[in-house]
């Protein structure tokens, strides 16, 4: 995906790749950032929950950029490039809805990779991000939760 990406920089108007270069700096900062691809792949618990849960936004690149352990705080990542059913598109806004399938070029840190990744292998971590709150892990508290929904 990487390789794509630049051969579609090069094909692009010369300010695509200043304003690559200066989403890069503003939001990662200087030095060499790493590369990884996130595929919201609906097999993993954390995109089954984004997709096929109820939840009162839909899943953004916004969210993908929340740092999991405090959605509040933003990352230092960007992404670069988004592939959905063959298409890509350059510099795709952090507003854009995420749809099952889509693939998505970042650069960062390592450690923001890493954390990222929570967002394919927990639900609750994603119920979190999109909701504002953490829904209940153990089965008594998940009993409790479902009482007191029940009981309003």
């Amino acid at each position: 995906m990487l390789g794509r990406f630049i051969s579609r920089l090069r094909e692009a108007e010369s300010g695509v790749a200043a304003a690559t270069i200066r989403r890069v700096r503003d939001e990662v900062g200087a030095g060499a950032p790493s590369a990884w691809i996130f595929e919201c792949d609906v097999l993993q618990p954390g995109m089954f929950t984004a997709f096929f849960q109820s939840a009162p936004v839909n899943l953004r690149i916004a969210h993908l950029l929340a740092d999991p352990t405090d959605p509040q705080v933003r990352m230092p990542a960007a992404a670069l490039m988004l592939e959905r059913q063959g298409a890509f598109e350059l510099l795709p806004s952090a507003e854009l809805d995420l749809k099952p399938g889509d693939r998505l070029l970042f650069v960062g840190d390592n450690s923001m990779r890493r954390l990222q990744r929570r967002y394919l292998t927990e639900p609750g971590t994603v119920s979190w991000t999109l909701s504002g709150t953490e829904p209940p892990r153990s089965l008594v508290f998940r009993w409790m939760h479902r009482r007191l929904r029940g009981a309003v």
